[in-house]
């Protein structure tokens, strides 16, 4: 094709452009129609009960239901084994050995009774790495003549570090036993608690 023609072949093409469209008068209003907004979908679901509470289909293979069953009836097993274990907590001092460590051969603990004597004192507590420093844990009772402040703890087989808190302030050492620096600098009283009881 020359130039000419080509140039023809575009002129023709652009006539064809130029030349105006007839709509039909209601092209627009259907248009219109057929873009209206959509129904408006609510944002909440339909059921006004929490999600946790709508119902729901579960599907278990029968293996599946025979693996549930068996870890239900391992942890009724275990709560009914371990509710007949005697604890640390239940372990009974024996009222004839007050100050003594009393071995616990079924719990693998010993009894020790821990004393203070502070008639001054509002309050004291025993913390130690038996209670994780908690000074709620092992409160003293004070004997109101003597002034002279006990609490039994069973202790597990080892060295134990405490210190007395007297008046939820004041940190004490036990005067009768001896004492490690702990991580702060200052000293800790130490027991040790053999499979002896002493």
């Amino acid at each position: 094709m020359t130039n000419q023609g080509l140039d023809s072949f575009i002129e023709e093409i652009a006539n064809e452009l130029r030349r105006p469209v007839r709509l039909d008068p209601r092209f627009d209003d259907r248009v219109m129609e057929a873009i209206e907004a959509p129904e408006v979908i609510p944002l909440r679901p339909a059921s006004t009960r929490p999600w946790i509470l709508r119902p729901r289909t579960i599907s278990i293979s029968p293996l599946g239901a025979l693996a549930a069953a068996a870890a239900i009836a391992g942890i009724i097993a275990l709560g009914v084994w371990r509710e007949g274990a005697p604890t640390p907590e239940t372990a009974a001092v024996p009222a004839d050995a007050p100050f003594a460590n009393v071995a616990n051969a079924t719990t693998g603990f010993h009894t020790h009774q821990f004393l203070f004597l502070a008639p001054d004192a509002k309050k004291m507590v025993v913390v130690g790495d038996f209670n994780d420093w908690d000074e709620t844990r092992t409160p003293m009772t004070r004997d109101p003549i003597s002034g002279l402040w006990t609490v039994t703890v069973p202790l597990s087989i080892g060295l134990h570090q405490f210190q007395y808190v007297k008046d939820d302030t004041l940190r004490l050492n036990d005067p009768t036993l001896p004492q490690q620096s702990n991580d702060f600098g200052s000293p800790n009283s130490i027991i040790t608690i053999s499979t002896r009881g002493g």
